[in-house]
């Protein structure tokens, strides 16, 4: 189009210089000799004359300029309607851009986000393998032990009439705890120590003195240093210390490092805005963490910005003496960080003053999950917290303590341990982890000290398989616990007695029904360690590894009246449980039984299939137990309501049942029966009871053998009576019922008995005179 524009604009051009072309100038002198110039073009009327010369080209012209204005006009209107077509076209291109280039960078940023996740996992299996490299390099490293030789030879040649001998009278022996420390230094090679990854608590080194306070505000505090920095500041060498005896506790002072803490002079002194209760604050990422006076609050105060980061209530945690450790203070909430983050150690009033661990957010301190253990706060000294597992120190006044308990967040299960720790300025109010440094930092009545801390390496198998090889001399396969249990069960070799010696002579001790047998020094070939006395037993056998000792606690698992009942997970006929969600706010009864499709059982739980009701209108719940597998407990099932209804309204059981084919649960529970074996010689499980009241905590305790069925019209008496009696100061007398008369106790006073028990009290005179035998009607 713009081409026909010019040559239409080139045209009119040549048309004005044809114009030109047609004019005339002419050059003159007049008479008086001066000069005169003529100009001569055609005149307009001339030009527009019809017929004349012009008129081809002025219509020509006439012609080209209307089509140039036609052009003109249309580019115009093309120009228009492009720029909005146009316009809408750039923003769709611009729009499919953006898009693509949001795209592109999402899967950028996903692609770099899986990259650094397969660098992590590659730098742990790195350190797991350099690790295990380590361990196999010790290993192999230890001569092979080769003292148990002459003593197979000599059990060899004893009288096959020894009873002790005799494999087929196997019987279970209760065992109470009974713990010997030997020496057993060539267990653990020199190079252990270098170990940096996390483990269990193997021993705790004597304490480190690094200051004393000045003034009696400093008989209780914390002091700590981060184990994981930030900001520019502080580093991990600052120390910080903060006096905690008085009633507004806000100072923390600030030491360079450890030298500037010994002379006692702060670098700089922070002042907190809220004050601080007790000794339960820890350090953490650059925050200090603790608890607000007087208040369940916990607070984030950040040490750059010198401001509270963040504030949150611990919920229904206890508070300012409600559930404190034995050593008195206000550290209901004891803050604590180790490898995993941070963690709150506290109690409720729903867990009864039992320990509960939450694992908090550092950023906005909610509660991501929370574990509740069988150990009670106020019996405890101390705890502190290392690679997720929780540690509880037995005193704080004796010069020779323990660490008895352990609680495991990745199991979800407590032990009884036995650590040695020191308290030697005789009265420890705070024990803190810090991870970094692998120490804990203690405050012990003015002392701040330090303690190392060591953890294993080997694991339960490799310590087991250890003792094995002690034990029996055969190293040949690894045991864990269930199935060490399993090997002494089917009676083979090695057999449950026998010389327990190791390198330098010594062995361990046994205490069998109250005789002792302790290994002697080193002796002759033929003057071995005494065998243990009786016939072969089956013990669970608790093994520990320090660093020169070889600790090995026996111990019959069972459970007392009063203990929190394990908050177990298993598979039962409805799905996968958890035993404390199952139950709620019910009671409970949890019952074993040897064998699916054995006669006793079926009767059993038919009979209490037909009292489900009855337990229902008490709110009990009921669930069964055996070591069979789920398919058979739904096939069995079939045959207890068949036992039960004639018709076909019974369509399922009213309970639940476990299936516990690896035993696991009925060993720990106490619940095998030693006299009823299966096919491979390992014993059934017994006929067990256990009561659990909303509480969770054992409530009652029944143990059958195999051979003897129970009576559940019994079992929903007893429910009766523990309900009766649960919060009353009255118990029940034998056979009885309910709506019977229950008896007063014989210490209450007649006074109170008669304030108490409006309803009468009625007391049997007895030859005695002494007025013991007193009943109230049931209220």
């Amino acid at each position: 189009m713009w081409l026909q524009v010019s040559l239409l604009c080139l045209s009119c051009l040549t048309q004005t210089q044809q114009a030109q072309d047609r004019a005339s100038l002419r050059r003159s002198n007049d008479h008086t000799g001066r000069c005169h110039y003529s100009f001569t073009v055609p005149s307009p009327e001339e030009s527009s004359c019809s017929g004349g010369s012009m008129k081809p080209e002025m219509d020509g012209v006439s012609s080209r300029l209307t089509l140039l204005e036609a052009l003109v006009t249309r580019l115009l209107a093309g120009e228009d309607g492009g720029a909005g077509t146009g316009a809408r076209a750039k923003a769709k291109g611009e729009e499919e851009v953006q898009e693509a280039y949001s795209q592109v960078t999402r899967e950028r940023n996903q692609l770099q986000q899986d990259k650094e996740l397969l660098s992590r996992q590659v730098q742990e299996l790195q350190r797991r393998l350099a690790e295990l490299s380590q361990e196999a390099e010790t290993l192999s490293q230890r001569p092979c032990q080769q003292t148990h030789t002459s003593g197979a030879k000599q059990r060899e040649n004893r009288p096959a009439s020894d009873p002790a001998y005799d494999l087929g009278n196997g019987a279970y022996e209760e065992m109470k705890a009974e713990v010997t420390e030997v020496p057993a230094s060539q267990l653990i090679p020199e190079g252990s120590p270098n170990f940096t990854g996390c483990g269990e608590l193997q021993s705790v080194g004597d304490p480190v003195l690094h200051k004393k306070a000045d003034s009696i505000t400093g008989k209780y505090g914390v002091w700590l240093q981060d184990p994981e920095p930030q900001g520019p500041n502080y580093n991990n060498k600052t120390v910080w210390c903060i006096d905690t005896v008085g009633k507004d506790v806000r100072q923390v002072f600030a030491y360079e490092d450890m030298d500037q803490l010994s002379q006692g002079f702060p670098m700089k002194v922070l002042v907190l805005p809220e004050p601080m209760e007790s000794t339960g604050a820890t350090m953490y990422r650059g925050s200090l963490y603790y608890q607000r006076k007087r208040s369940r609050s916990l607070i984030r105060y950040n040490l750059t910005s010198e401001r509270l980061a963040s504030r949150l209530e611990l919920p229904h945690a206890g508070f300012h003496g409600q559930h404190p450790y034995s050593w008195g203070g206000y550290t209901d909430i004891d803050l604590a960080a180790d490898e995993q983050g941070l963690w709150a150690i506290y109690s409720t009033n729903t867990a009864k003053g039992a320990i509960v661990i939450s694992k908090l957010d550092p950023e906005s301190l909610e509660v991501k999950r929370s574990w509740e253990t069988n150990i009670r706060k106020n019996t405890v000294a101390n705890a502190f917290i290392v690679c997720g597992r929780l540690y509880t120190v037995g005193s704080y006044t004796a010069p020779n303590t323990t660490i008895n308990y352990v609680f495991d967040t990745a199991t979800g299960m407590g032990r009884a341990v036995s650590v040695p720790f020191k308290n030697k300025y005789l009265y420890n109010s705070m024990v803190d982890y810090n991870h970094a440094q692998r120490k804990l930092f203690a405050w012990d009545n003015f002392h701040m000290v330090t303690y190392d801390i060591r953890l294993g390496t080997a694991k339960e198998c490799l310590a087991l398989r250890e003792l094995h090889q002690l034990l029996h001399g055969d190293s040949s396969e690894a045991h864990t616990p269930s199935s060490l249990v399993s090997q002494i069960h089917r009676q083979q070799k090695p057999e449950c007695y026998g010389e327990y010696r190791l390198a330098d002579g010594k062995g361990f001790r046994w205490r069998s029904k109250g005789r002792v047998r302790t290994s002697g020094a080193p002796a002759a070939e033929s003057d071995m360690a005494p065998r243990m006395p009786g016939a072969p037993k089956i013990y669970l056998l608790d093994i520990e590894l320090h660093r020169d000792a070889f600790t090995v606690t026996l111990n019959m698992p069972g459970l007392l009246l009063g203990d929190a009942f394990p908050n177990f997970e298993a598979e039962t006929t409805i799905g996968k449980i958890k035993l404390h969600e199952f139950l709620g706010d019910s009671w409970g009864v949890l019952f074993s039984h040897p064998r699916d499709y054995t006669p006793v059982c079926t009767t059993e739980l038919g009979r209490a299939a037909r009292l489900s009701t009855e337990f229902s209108k008490r709110n009990v719940k009921m669930i069964a137990l055996s070591i069979d597998c789920l398919e058979d407990h739904y096939s069995w099932s079939k045959d207890i309501l068949a036992y039960n209804c004639e018709d076909s309204a019974c369509r399922s059981l009213p309970f639940p049942i476990i299936a516990d084919s690896k035993r696991e649960l009925a060993v720990a529970l106490g619940m095998l029966d030693p006299d009823e074996k299966d096919k491979d010689g390992l014993p059934l499980t017994a006929r067990c009871v256990f009561v659990i009241g909303p509480d969770k905590r054992l409530k009652l305790s029944i143990l059958y053998p195999a051979t003897t069925g129970r009576n559940f019209d019994e079992i929903l008496r007893a429910v009766d009576s523990l309900q009766a009696t649960a919060g009353k100061r009255v118990s029940t007398p034998a056979d009885w019922k309910p709506g019977d008369c229950v008896m007063i106790p014989a210490s209450m006073p007649e006074e109170e008995a008669a304030a108490l028990f409006p309803a009468g009290v009625y007391t049997k005179n007895l030859p005695s005179g002494k007025k013991y035998l007193r009943y109230t009607p049931q209220q």
